[in-house]
């Protein structure tokens, strides 16, 4: 018993800083999507039905705050924020005119939605904002 008792003491710390770790890789993603988002909130122009009013096509735009992140994808979702049920398919159909940081337009942003329950969803962007694909930096959109 003694011998178990002297190695806890003796790698206490170490445990403690694997703790730390952990619970740092945790929290990380969402200190980042609150005080360093990648993108402004999307401020929506126009909207317009698609295929037959199943589908709507949105135009708009955001500020990009940090230039060197690589956009990976947008995804929907179907009503309240951590509480929605995600709608595959929404995606950009023409590319913005500007890259890197500032304002950056679009008018095709494609959304498998009908046009009167666009304002029942809400929107997060991904980005690559560091080295590899394993970690996207997540932005709530709208």
């Amino acid at each position: 018993m003694t011998n178990t008792q002297a190695a806890i003491r003796q790698y206490r710390g170490l445990v403690g800083a694997f703790l730390l770790l952990g619970l740092a890789y945790l929290v990380a993603p969402l200190a980042e999507t609150r005080f360093w988002p990648v993108t402004t909130p999307f401020e929506r122009t126009a909207i317009a039905s698609v295929q037959d009013g199943a589908a709507s096509e949105l135009a708009g735009g955001a500020v990009k705050l940090r230039g060197g992140c690589e956009y990976r994808g947008i995804q929907v979702f179907l009503g309240a924020r951590g509480n929605g049920v995600r709608i595959p398919g929404a995606h950009f159909k023409d590319r913005p005119r500007k890259r890197g940081e500032g304002r950056q337009e679009w008018t095709r942003l494609y959304v498998p939605i009908p046009e009167f329950m666009i304002d029942q969803t809400f929107a997060d962007v991904l980005h690559a904002c560091y080295r590899g694909e394993r970690y996207l930096t997540r932005t709530h959109f709208w």
